[in-house]
């Protein structure tokens, strides 16, 4: 029997093999036009995903303007703490200015003064 290229039909079913491998069977699956089928992307736009400039989505835009929205509202509330804490750090400091030293001991009024003294230069005065 002579080898040849040109192929042959093996079975009833329409089978088609090579001269050479007539003893594989071909399992071919059916077409199911139920299942999608899926593709590779094309050049440019694989080019634009790796370069970022895939377009933002909405839920992507409300996620960041809630993110900005919540950093506004910390920082808000951050520098309202801090005044207020400033606001208590003068009030403190006033009441050591103001402080009665007519019943200090030496060494107390010693220690206030130098506590003024530090109010003072923190102060600017």
């Amino acid at each position: 029997m002579e080898s040849s290229s040109k192929r042959s039909k093996i079975s009833k079913s329409g089978q088609y093999s090579t001269s050479s491998n007539t003893d594989v069977v071909n399992d071919c699956e059916e077409y199911d036009p139920t299942t999608p089928m899926s593709h590779p992307i094309g050049q440019k736009a694989a080019k634009r995903k790796s370069k970022g400039k895939v377009g933002k989505t909405s839920s992507d835009k409300k996620e960041l303007n809630n993110m900005t929205k919540a950093m506004l509202e910390r920082s808000s509330a951050v520098k309202k703490l801090a005044e207020a804490k400033e606001a208590a750090n003068f009030s403190a400091m006033y009441d050591i200015l103001m402080k009665d030293t007519s019943g200090m001991t030496e060494k107390q009024l010693k220690d206030h003064e130098l506590a003024c003294n530090f109010i003072r230069r923190k102060l600017g005065e």
